[in-house]
């Protein structure tokens, strides 16, 4: 469910939730073994730095907020599990490991706020009316009605001011 401007919620048409989880988790996992290859087991700053950029840029691009809380929680689990600890242990590990977690989801934070500004941007109007050639007719401050401009783009109706 997307909510539009006016606070309303309207029927979300885009991808399942299901897709875009699945979509994430790819990411993560692709993240992860990434930062396992690039990043010695002790440096957990730069580790943590793919994962948190893999999760804000999914945020931005994949507009449903289920998916991307799910897809954060999976990439924490991946961080504490795979990077930090060995074997996917959860347990055991230190109070500061899971504050470098708090990161990710700081980073699932900024790209969805991005994606909402973005959708702020984004004008949701039709835009102005088209002049149709207003302004070659001699009424610089008329309006035509959108059926009243010829194919060659010359008034063949009335002006309406």
């Amino acid at each position: 469910m997307k909510v539009d401007r006016g606070g309303r919620g309207t029927r979300d048409e885009g991808t399942p939730t299901g897709i875009g989880v699945a979509t994430g988790a790819v990411l993560v996992v692709g993240a992860t073994l990434l930062a396992a290859a690039l990043f010695p087991s002790g440096e957990l700053p730069g580790r943590l730095a793919v994962v948190a950029l893999t999760v804000g840029g999914y945020a931005v691009l994949v507009p449903g907020l289920r998916a991307l809380a799910g897809v954060a929680v999976l990439a924490v689990a991946c961080f504490v599990g795979f990077l930090v600890n060995r074997f996917g242990e959860l347990t055991g590990a230190s109070a500061q490991v899971w504050a470098y977690s708090a990161v990710i989801g700081f980073a699932a934070l900024l790209g969805a706020g991005c994606r909402w500004v973005r959708t702020l941007a984004r004008p949701t109007g039709a835009g102005p009316a088209p002049d149709h050639g207003a302004a070659r007719a001699g009424a610089p401050d008329a309006q035509l009605s959108p059926h009243s401009a010829g194919s060659d783009g010359r008034p063949c109706g009335p002006v309406h001011p």
